[in-house]
């Protein structure tokens, strides 16, 4: 079944929706166009619905440093209950580039909200960053992160992606790419507030299964995050997958920059059964940097998960093109 939200909801430009079935159960998945209006270029992306609400969220890559791709973190709050939602920007080598203030924003009970990262300069577009996600009380929310590059930029294009509410010690990566790789990075981070991660990032191509050069064996101290360009071996080898293997669990993202025609997109990472854990916890702002926590932007460590969550399915935010 297909539902078309833009020719049934007219008057709003964002919408996030929920989908619920009686009985059974479903997938849910959206897909956006754009057509080229507002400064847009011609595409379309599409995201699955998440399944189960978390009050941690990660996402392991960002906006690549020195463009001028805009990043935007819409929330959607399917409670009963107003809850107040803290976005930290996480900046790569924070003793070096310090830290940032994060984002608050309240999100009313079944209502959304969305956080336009560059809307003021706290955020250096120098310095690269991953973003956690938490709600201040542990309320369970859907949360959904979108990059979008001006047509004319040099880096055009969208890409919407759901944040990852769990960290594994092993993930899986699919690279199947069929167009002009023109970059490509695998980024992993550690979320954890204590643990230093050691892991290695294993290439699966046509002739076997093989350390990435220069990625193996790499430590990650807690609220680190290490970017590990594997666009060459792309190049060399399409459709070659990646395997990440840790001794402490991580979260794992993934950018890929196409020349031909321009474009980005953001895949989905996926953590292998068995090694997963749901992410109650994460470390606070200012911790990367060594500087003393502000006891006052610590959250609840609370996470309560519906007891239908396994037949509903929440769909992130959607930008509707009208006129």
């Amino acid at each position: 079944m297909v539902v078309d939200v833009g020719a049934v909801v007219t008057l709003r430009e964002h919408v996030a929706t929920t989908v619920s079935a009686r009985n059974g159960r479903l997938v849910a998945e959206q897909v956006q166009t754009t057509d080229g209006r507002s400064g847009t270029d011609l595409g379309l992306t599409s995201v699955l619905g998440g399944t189960v609400p978390s009050a941690v969220w990660v996402f392991a890559d960002g906006s690549p440093a020195g463009t001028t791709v805009g990043e935007t973190i819409s929330v959607f709050n399917p409670g009963d209950t107003d809850t107040t939602v803290q976005v930290q920007v996480q900046l790569d080598d924070q003793r070096t580039n310090g830290t940032v203030e994060p984002f608050e924003v309240t999100v009313a009970s079944h209502r959304f909200a969305v956080v336009d990262l560059y809307a003021d300069p706290r955020v250096p577009r120098s310095v690269g960053h991953w973003v956690i996600v938490r709600t201040l009380d542990g309320a369970p929310v859907i949360v959904e992160r979108t990059l979008s590059g001006a047509k004319g930029s040099g880096l055009s294009g969208s890409s919407h992606t759901m944040g990852v509410p769990v960290v594994a010690t092993r993930w899986l990566v699919g690279s199947l790419v069929t167009g002009d790789v023109k970059a490509a990075t695998l980024s992993v981070a550690n979320p954890s507030a204590t643990d230093t991660a050691t892991f290695t990032i294993r290439s699966i191509t046509g002739t076997g299964v093989v350390d990435t050069p220069g990625a193996a064996g790499i430590s990650l101290a807690p609220g680190e995050r290490r970017s590990v360009d594997v666009g060459a071996l792309l190049a060399a080898s399409p459709g070659s997958s990646f395997e990440i293997v840790s001794d402490v669990a991580l979260s794992v993202g993934q950018w890929l920059q196409f020349g031909t025609p321009v474009d980005f997109a953001t895949p989905q990472a996926f953590p292998v059964s068995g090694t997963q854990s749901l992410l109650r916890s994460a470390i606070m702002p200012q911790a990367g940097a060594g500087l003393e926590v502000d006891p006052s932007l610590a959250p609840e460590d609370t996470v309560v998960i519906p007891d239908d969550a396994v037949t509903t399915s929440v769909l992130p935010v959607t930008t509707l093109t009208t006129g």
